[in-house]
């Protein structure tokens, strides 16, 4: 969600002398085991600040979240009036909105022709970024600014991979107003290195991990990639001949309900280390009763939680769940597998795999795997 702001006819040319602020928030989603809301603020130097609000009310709200007092919907509305509070109360905020109106009715022409028949795993995350791609142009019109207006327009409002996501949206939204002509550069990739453990790591914090069944799930989630979804759709069945991959085609979600889908709607084999097999027989052989014992919302605080006990002067190795999944794609590739295999293996697109995992690629052990694979030993 975006604070109103001023756009000149000249946007692109005339330097902004006021910063843009913005407010927005985050579901439990993730990772995460609460809604948060940030305050991100654009100043006029380029520079850029994104903090979390703190707010009692907010506070109260994952208070009766976590404790499932109220669901999430009803909870992500109670948040959504907060941000509009503090926009309200945010002088900065108080701008008078200059947009161009053929742009909005062609972004709800696309969405209704393109967009209102898919069945989205985020719908609200898909019209937000078209809204704030639209927004970039303020005065512009998608149908007669040039490429130069526009590549201006872009680049002087966000920076880095939201760039990158912007630019794909705005293409989008050219092509569709017949403008397949227009080319609009994307900002180099920034890549990101992802928290993780290695096996040796991860052996020690299992090792303090005292409830047999969260043991069990930490531990086939690090041996198979598994996100904590599609660990609790898995049956027994689940595991094709050979004991070595397992067919994942749903997950169950936090409230419990079971989705014929994964996240990117595709079936598909996910490649189970052998140490992961008797963590995968403990856990669907578990009882609903004793899968009930772990907290789906408070596991990523339990899993950092024994990390820091084991490396408490060591901040990158303090994990949340998910980062298991980053650290069985790392131990792959560390031991000489592609990423394109680990892309599959994922259930991700390679693309998403080289933004998390490059980096990763030539450490010692995969070339000692290269060397095997050639039968050449260290001299």
């Amino acid at each position: 969600m975006s604070c109103p702001r001023n756009k000149s006819s000249d946007m692109g040319r005339k330097k902004r002398s006021y910063p843009i602020v913005r407010y927005g928030f985050k579901r439990p989603k993730h990772g995460r085991a609460t809604f948060s809301i940030h305050e991100d603020v654009l100043y006029e130097d380029g520079t850029r600040r994104c903090k979390n609000v703190v707010d009692e009310r907010l506070h109260a709200i994952n208070k009766s979240y976590q404790y499932k007092v109220q669901d999430m919907e009803a909870c992500e509305k109670q948040v959504k009036e907060i941000v509009k509070d503090l926009l309200k109360k945010d002088n900065r905020c108080q701008r008078v909105v200059v947009h161009n109106q053929e742009n909005h009715k062609l972004l709800d022409d696309y969405w209704q022709k393109v967009y209102s028949y898919r069945t989205l795993e985020n719908e609200g995350s898909t019209i937000n970024e078209l809204k704030r791609a639209i927004d970039v142009l303020g005065t512009l019109s998608i149908y007669a600014a040039t490429r130069e207006q526009i590549q201006s327009a872009v680049d002087n409002a966000v920076k880095g991979n939201v760039q990158r996501r912007l630019v794909s949206r705005l293409t989008q939204l050219l092509k569709f107003a017949g403008r397949e002509d227009v080319k609009i550069r994307k900002a180099k990739t920034v890549y990101h290195r992802v928290q993780h453990l290695t096996e040796f790591d991860f052996q020690k914090v299992i090792a303090i991990v005292d409830v047999p069944v969260l043991k069990a799930l930490m531990t086939l989630c690090f041996y198979s990639g598994l996100r904590i979804g599609e660990a609790y759709g898995l049956t027994k069945n689940s595991l094709m001949a050979g004991n070595d991959t397992l067919r994942v085609i749903g997950q169950v979600d936090r409230e419990g309900k079971r989705k014929p889908t994964t996240k990117t709607g595709r079936t598909r084999l996910a490649f189970l280390l052998p140490q992961g097999l008797d963590a995968f027989y403990y856990w669907v052989n578990a009882s609903d009763e004793e899968k009930a014992t772990i907290n789906r919302i408070l596991v990523s605080i339990d899993v950092k939680d024994y990390c820091r006990k084991v490396f408490p002067d060591n901040p990158e190795k303090h994990l949340t769940f998910h980062a298991l999944r980053h650290s069985y794609a790392i131990h792959l590739i560390s031991q000489g597998i592609s990423m394109s295999l680990v892309s599959q293996s994922l259930g991700n697109s390679l693309s998403v795999c080289q933004h998390y995992y490059v980096g990763f690629e030539l450490t010692d052990e995969s070339v000692e795997a290269i060397r095997s694979i050639f039968g050449r030993s260290k001299k």
